[in-house]
């Protein structure tokens, strides 16, 4: 990695995007917040009425507005109707004075793997309502291609009680949505067998702030070093993307290997390897 152009900040991001902007959120409850308005609908809400007031919100003055760009943007527009990309979306996370973007991935048709983060607060041991937490799959533009509320959510074991006493557990920072219903989307395919050697070229693909409706992706960032079970790669990602899918080519297809949760800015993004979770996902059910 060159140190010139990897920045030598080790200020650590959580790349999801928030809003603070309490005056915003009345119209947004509308989407988030009213189930008895959202079944009154012909059809399931669109992807712009559930996220499009944050998109407004800019940066806190003084902060990094692109802490996760290393080195020059690689990031390209993807094609989120087809696969792997349909099987990535948005995690969207409705509250009274704050809204949470992230990204996930489905893995199976009624599951999303995401950073464990973006449903969670710092400090507290409360969960969101369920009824709050959408997925929608393949955003693009004005559409997507399946939508799902939470019917549960899980965890890896410590990080509920580590978030609860205000500590970081990046390595646990891995949460599991299962959905009221199944998505007819292909879900992505989960790595198998083989450990990732440093330099393997690595596809990082999220919803970022700058990017909400398109899909961006880094279609050739390296997994610069393992530690404390802890992928660093230089892939580049922004505010929004906490969740979003590292694939890997194997056996000839892409392959979700990792799931992204922070940055060192400027320097690394930071992600949780599928040997980590892999029991999570593949755990059916609410149990």
């Amino acid at each position: 990695m060159n140190p010139q152009s990897k920045a030598a900040s080790n200020k650590l991001y959580r790349a999801s995007d928030d809003c603070s902007a309490v005056a915003r959120m009345s119209l947004v409850r509308r989407h988030l917040q009213a189930p008895s308005v959202r079944r009154a609908r012909r059809g399931p809400p669109t992807a712009l009425s559930l996220i499009a007031l944050v998109l407004a919100v800019a940066p806190a003055a003084g902060r990094d507005p692109f802490p996760g760009i290393i080195g020059t943007d690689d990031r390209t527009i993807a094609d989120s109707t087809k696969a792997p990309w349909n099987a990535v979306g948005h995690v969207n996370v409705g509250g009274y004075r704050r809204i949470k973007q992230c990204t996930g991935t489905l893995v199976a048709p009624d599951i999303v793997i995401t950073a464990a983060h973006c449903l969670t607060e710092p400090g507290s041991k409360e969960r969101p309502p369920l009824a709050r937490v959408h997925f929608l799959a393949g955003v693009r533009r004005d559409k997507y291609l399946g939508h799902g509320r939470a019917k549960c959510l899980k965890f890896l074991p410590g990080f509920e009680a580590a978030n609860a006493a205000g500590k970081r557990r990046l390595a646990s920072d891995i949460a599991v949505i299962v959905l009221e219903e199944a998505i007819a989307t292909p879900p992505a395919a989960l790595l198998t067998g083989g450990s990732v050697p440093a330099g393997k070229i690595l596809i990082h693909a999220s919803y970022p702030r700058d990017r909400r409706f398109l899909l961006s992706a880094d279609l050739s960032c390296q997994l610069k070093g393992v530690k404390r079970g802890l992928w660093f790669t230089d892939c580049d990602t922004n505010h929004g993307s906490s969740g979003g899918p590292l694939f890997i080519y194997r056996d000839g297809r892409p392959q979700l290997a990792a799931v992204m949760v922070a940055v060192i800015a400027r320097k690394f993004a930071v992600a949780v390897p599928a040997s980590t979770w892999a029991s999570l996902v593949t755990s059916r059910g609410c149990k």
